[in-house]
């Protein structure tokens, strides 16, 4: 192998092991986070009563109109309470009236957001994918360096 192939080795397999950690360790601590905030946290059933309309304007100078849900559920022992979850979404994510999974932290009731398995663990999963693929790549060539020696 010759001086410049040599550097193109190491770079290509530096590049993509060092990308590819960031991302797999990325995708780790975001999905220890959750996990932790999840075990943390109490599910319970929540109702779509209605909806805040936003609208705003985007780059290009459009009016855009947003929906974001208004859901009620009850915490155990406690009152019914109503929030408006941070999403939004145009259509509408959810109809009036639907049954949705609410998250709520136990000692701050009043702090809570629709639940959804899909996008909790969307963005872990996505990094974590990422990072796996790009070592997986960065380490083909060393691999086929090693198996040539041998």
């Amino acid at each position: 192998m010759n001086k410049d192939d040599l550097m193109f080795f190491r770079l290509f397999t530096s590049l993509f092991l060092g990308v590819g950690g960031v991302f797999a360790i990325a995708g780790v601590i975001i999905g220890v986070n959750i996990h932790s905030h999840i075990r943390s946290s109490l599910i319970t059933q929540g109702t779509v009563i209605d909806y805040v309309q936003y609208t705003y304007k985007d780059e290009d100078g459009i009016y855009v109109k947003t929906y974001h849900p208004i859901v009620q559920y009850k915490p155990i022992n406690e009152e019914p309470l109503v929030f408006e979850d941070s999403s939004s979404s145009n259509p509408p994510a959810y109809k009036k009236g639907q049954k949705v999974e609410v998250i709520y932290n136990p000692k701050l009731i009043e702090v809570a957001s629709i639940y959804s398995r899909f996008d909790s663990w969307f963005l872990p999963s996505l990094f974590t994918g990422i990072g796996t693929i790009l070592i997986l790549i960065g380490l083909i060539p060393l691999l086929r360096r090693l198996l040539r020696r041998s």
